[in-house]
């Protein structure tokens, strides 16, 4: 989830490469903020489907015209 902070412009780059890892790579950490935006993990975890337990599984939506802003 990504929370704006303003109205102005901005520019969102985002990388990773959680899957297929090997060896300690971090955690799920808690965090307040995306606490309060139902976007966090209420304990600290290194465990994807922990982490991911209490949300839907995502599934491909096609783009409907005046769907995005």
């Amino acid at each position: 989830m990504i929370v704006g902070a303003g109205d102005g412009p901005c520019t969102i780059i985002g990388v990773g490469a959680r899957e297929h890892q090997t060896g300690a790579w971090g955690a799920y950490t808690v965090d307040e903020v995306a606490l309060r935006h139902g976007a966090g993990v209420e304990e600290e975890t290194t465990e994807s489907e922990v982490a991911y337990a209490r949300f839907t599984k995502s599934e491909p939506t096609p783009y409907r015209d005046g769907w995005l802003p």
